[in-house]
């Protein structure tokens, strides 16, 4: 396979790829899916954006049987974490990053008024703030790159393991991007196709993460976010 096109695939899959490791490993399992889907649109890690403008590990802490995650950054009215595409390529624009002059660091999701989600208040219908503008509602003037539905059809999704097998939702393994193709799946994990040892060292032998993981249901499964004082999570 073209070195070039194995390189692109991975960087397009690395936010996903840590995203899944992370769920893999801690058991808490966050996705951005329309609520009917039992498969989600994008994997949602620690680095994964907020409609607030506030990245995932600069709100509270959370577990797999989170509901709301509020944002933890002083003066942020959000009550709930949201994941918004923080890429253009989230929602198939994939011609900005062939612009000469193009930071991606400026890109931001954007509402039918022709303004970002980040100036659009974070709660309730998400109406606009910006200076004379009506706009009462946030509605994404773009779709998600895997379904082609909009933003407002999509939620975001805190699972423990066992909530997921449980539904029918890929988790474990086959949580990864491409785990059904294990050339893509390797490209995705190493830039290789015929690489596959970090999946090797995923589901074999000594330090495999096991296929199912004990869950107790009145005990939170796992903690990320901000830290409390004192407070020591397991994963961090």
């Amino acid at each position: 396979m073209n070195d070039d096109f194995a390189g692109k695939v991975k960087t397009l899959f690395d936010p996903e790829r840590e995203a899944a490791l992370a769920a893999i490993t801690t058991g808490v399992y966050i996705g951005w899916r329309c609520p009917e889907f039992t498969w989600d649109c994008i994997r949602v890690g620690d680095m994964s954006k907020c409609f607030c403008g506030h990245l995932l590990n600069q709100h509270a802490q959370y577990t797999g049987k989170s509901v709301k995650v509020k944002c933890a950054m002083g003066g942020c009215e959000c009550k709930a974490f949201a994941f918004v595409p923080g890429r253009p390529e989230d929602v198939g624009e994939f011609w900005f990053q062939r612009r000469r002059d193009f930071d991606p660091s400026t890109w931001r999701a954007k509402c039918r008024c022709k303004h970002p989600h980040d100036q659009h208040a974070p709660n309730a219908y998400k109406p606009c703030k910006a200076k004379g503008c009506r706009c009462s509602q946030f509605e994404s003037n773009f779709l998600c790159a895997a379904c082609d539905r909009h933003w407002e059809d999509h939620e975001t999704f805190f699972e423990t393991e066992d909530m997921r097998r449980q539904a029918g939702i890929p988790c474990g393994q086959e949580y990864l991007p491409f785990a059904e193709m294990p050339d893509l799946r390797n490209i995705v994990l190493t830039g290789k196709e015929d690489d596959d040892s970090p999946y090797r060292a995923l589901t074999e032998g000594e330090g495999a993460i096991p296929r199912a993981l004990p869950f107790d249901n009145n005990t939170p499964v796992q903690f990320g976010g901000q830290k409390k004082p004192g407070f020591k999570p397991v994963y961090d």
